[in-house]
């Protein structure tokens, strides 16, 4: 099974809700209602997490800051490219190896043997 776009939204909400909390303006993005849960079974590769970490972005600046999640999930801004990418790798890598198609696979494969 490839690892989606899901996976990762998954595996991060399940390390949020034991510190700060999921905040409900990104959660929002994903939403039924309110957002676009095909986002979730987009396969993961570097644009589609591009894709959702702009969302989860915009979402996060432009939503309130009623709960401390909402205000971490803003200050977290900044940091959310950065890891996003290193967390959809170590996924793919984990779920699927180094040598699987897939460019986070790739680019993990060229840094263990450079």
């Amino acid at each position: 099974m490839k690892p989606t776009t899901g996976d990762l939204v998954s595996a991060a909400m399940q390390t949020f809700s034991v510190t700060t909390g999921c905040s409900e303006n990104i959660l929002n993005v994903y939403d039924k209602k309110k957002g676009n849960p095909t986002l979730l079974q987009m396969k993961l590769t570097p644009e589609n997490v591009s894709k959702i970490v702009d969302l989860e972005n915009k979402a996060a600046v432009t939503g309130t800051s009623k709960t401390f999640a909402d205000r971490a999930a803003k200050i977290a801004t900044p940091l959310r490219p950065f890891i996003a990418h290193a967390a959809a790798q170590l996924l793919v890598t984990a779920q699927s190896g180094y040598f699987s198609n897939n460019e986070y696979a790739e680019e993990a494969l060229q840094g263990i043997i450079v």
